[in-house]
């Protein structure tokens, strides 16, 4: 039952651990499969779905000769796997899915979209999107995954009690 579905792929650009620019590319496909054993982000254990599910695989590679392959049954954890795994190799991905007022929201996270966050005003479905790997060509706003969670949380208590 493991076969390729909506591949796509996209060219990055990246800073490597000595702030040099170095090309990527990122691959993206989803199978479905029959009970995925899936390694949670936070605990580090894995967990196995019963049922037929469509996991999402995301792969990085890199000139340098970097890989990675991340995999989860949300297209949004398996970005976080991916975005967690190149930080803690010192390499900044030059997207606005690293970007730290860019966060997919609940609506959000099955897909491959991300929406900027500004602090005191709610989102909804007529906020305009951004792909998570257009580029971004401010680096001062790339974040790591820690401090993308905190903006996010920040903006979450900037919008309570206002109306929708």
């Amino acid at each position: 039952m493991n076969t390729q579905e909506n591949f796509q792929s996209f060219n990055i650009e990246c800073l490597n651990s000595k702030d040099s620019r170095i090309k990527a590319i990122i691959n993206i496909w989803t199978n479905k499969e029959i009970n995925p054993t899936i390694v949670d982000i936070d605990t580090k254990k894995p967990y196995t779905y019963q049922g037929i599910f469509e996991v999402t695989y995301i792969e990085y590679k890199d000139s340098e000769n970097v890989s990675f392959l991340t995999k989860d049954i949300r297209k949004f954890e398996a970005f976080y796997k991916l975005y967690k795994q190149t930080e803690n190799k010192n390499i900044r991905m030059l997207i606005k899915g690293c970007s730290i007022e860019n966060y997919m929201v609940k609506f959000l996270v099955n897909t491959l979209f991300t929406m900027k966050l500004e602090m005191g005003v709610r989102v909804d479905y007529s906020t305009p999107t951004i792909g998570i790997f257009e580029e971004e060509e401010d680096v001062n706003q790339i974040a790591t995954v820690q401090e993308q969670k905190a903006y996010y949380h920040r903006w979450l208590k900037s919008i309570e009690g206002l109306p929708y």
